[in-house]
């Protein structure tokens, strides 16, 4: 037994629901403050089977808009590479690195928690002990990209602060190299992408001119693939002062500048306009 209702958004295609108890085609319409009439003429509140009705039509509604919001072109400017790991993904990391015991931070990165600001840097931290090596940034760059596709986004500004690991050989110069040559190959997602070479607050004046002028060699060698810096890190440390030099290098060079600012409520000094002034 079942019954059939008309789905007019959905190719005009009558679906059956098999676990209702009546046998009856109907076309359903909605009428003023989202009553229910069949084709008989009886509203909905009028059949024994009409809160499910009225249940499976909400369902209906919102798988259509899952769809049309997904379909919607998108563009997607604030993406940072390792902040948009899924949790398949990090799955997959920890299987080829079962020596680090890291399935206790799991629930650290749990899909849809809530976290507190300093919960996030936390995640990075761990993804950071996953992420390792020119394979795992490879395989981080594949997925992310093809997960950011599969959503409809259409242009993608990834970025990334360049890390260097002893144990491994990875070097700041051959993290950036990796990214590049993914994003060069990825040419199946029809996704335009750009990547933004990450200053960490943290790692001070110097760290950040150095990371500052290995931009600059890519936005010359990287067929318009690098095309910025993006200051960002942990906004309880450091100062902002320190990196105005390294952040006006960065604009003279050609370099466009992304800036992570007053994200906690800390005093605004002068040198925060002076920052934004640099935009």
């Amino acid at each position: 037994m079942g019954i059939y209702f008309y789905n007019q958004g959905n190719g005009g295609r009558y679906l059956r629901c098999t676990d209702l108890s009546v046998t009856q085609k109907c076309s359903l319409k909605t009428e003023g403050k989202g009553t229910t009439r069949y084709d008989d003429g009886r509203t909905a509140t009028q059949g024994t089977n009409s809160l499910l009705i009225e249940l499976l039509l909400i369902l209906l509604m919102d798988n259509e808009a899952d769809a049309f919001y997904e379909g919607l072109p998108k563009v997607e400017l604030h993406a940072h590479l390792n902040g948009s790991v899924s949790f398949q993904t990090i799955e997959k990391l920890i299987r080829r690195k079962p020596q680090l015991n890291i399935e206790h931070s799991m629930t650290a990165i749990g899909k849809g928690q809530r976290r507190t600001l300093d919960e996030c840097f936390q995640v990075f931290k761990v993804i950071h002990q996953l992420v390792d090596s020119e394979e795992d940034i490879f395989m981080v760059a594949t997925d992310v990209i093809k997960e950011f596709a599969a959503d409809g986004v259409k242009y993608l500004e990834l970025r990334s602060t360049p890390r260097e690991e002893t144990t491994t050989g990875l070097t700041k110069r051959r993290y950036i190299e990796t990214v590049i040559k993914y994003s060069k190959l990825c040419t199946l997602t029809l996704i335009i992408k750009r990547f933004l070479v990450a200053i960490d607050r943290r790692n001070g004046s110097q760290v950040a001119m150095e990371t500052v002028q290995l931009a600059e060699e890519f936005l010359l060698s990287s067929d318009g693939l690098v095309i910025g810096i993006d200051l960002s890190g942990d906004p309880t440390v450091g100062h902002g002062r320190d990196l105005l030099s390294a952040l006006q290098k960065a604009k003279d060079s050609g370099l466009k500048l992304s800036l992570h600012l007053s994200e906690v409520c800390f005093i605004i000094h002068s040198h925060t306009n002076t920052t934004i002034k640099l935009t």
